[in-house]
């Protein structure tokens, strides 16, 4: 009786497995849950955002969405774009209030440059960010009503959003960013403090 429960147990794990796991944390649906991303395809990836890659860029403004969308392509981010130029991937979105001009809030994030190299990030200071949107770079502001209190979003920043011809220049007149540079934020809130 023993071996027949064992047997038994073997079978529905088996059948299990070869149905493909319909309970499995690593479903498909549940990795979509969990991260409120819809599901792209490649190949709907790439004919999307290879069709809007600028075959011969005459302006600033076109050498940068082509390097943004390269690496959209590159890293597989299912990037859209605002008439303003900014990219965008909501990572999540978040189930709390929602982001307006003038809201005070309280987010962890990270700046990278297009090289995958990390200029600045509250996550390794362990120190959260606060301030009024409007009063950070147009990318951010525009990015941040996107998304609610809790989400996440990535930001792909072409210069006249972010620090433009002058860059950013810190204490001591060190360049934390160099003129014309393309940048990289991953943005997550927090909290919507008091205004």
């Amino acid at each position: 009786m023993f071996n027949d429960l064992i047997c038994t147990a073997t079978y529905i794990v088996w059948l299990l497995l070869a149905l493909g796991g319909c309970n499995s944390p690593n479903s498909q649906t549940e990795k979509q849950a969990q991260t409120e991303q819809p599901v792209v395809s490649e190949d709907d990836l790439y004919g999307r955002l290879a069709s809007a890659l600028i075959a011969n860029p005459a302006s600033q403004f076109e050498r940068e969405s082509n390097k943004m969308i390269n690496l959209a392509l590159d890293s597989l981010w299912n990037i859209q774009q605002l008439e303003s130029g900014l990219f965008y991937d909501i990572l999540r979105k978040g189930d709390g209030q929602s982001i307006a001009w003038g809201d005070r809030l309280r987010m962890h994030y990270e700046g990278k440059f297009l090289d995958n190299t990390t200029f600045d990030s509250s996550y390794k200071r362990e120190n959260p960010l606060e301030f009024y949107v409007g009063n950070v770079i147009d990318g951010w502001n525009e990015g941040l009503e996107l998304i609610n209190v809790g989400g996440k979003v990535r930001l792909l920043v072409p210069s006249h959003l972010g620090y433009g011809e002058k860059g950013l220049i810190i204490a001591g007149r060190d360049t934390l960013v160099p003129p014309n540079e393309v940048l990289i934020f991953t943005i997550e809130v927090l909290d919507k403090l008091r205004k």
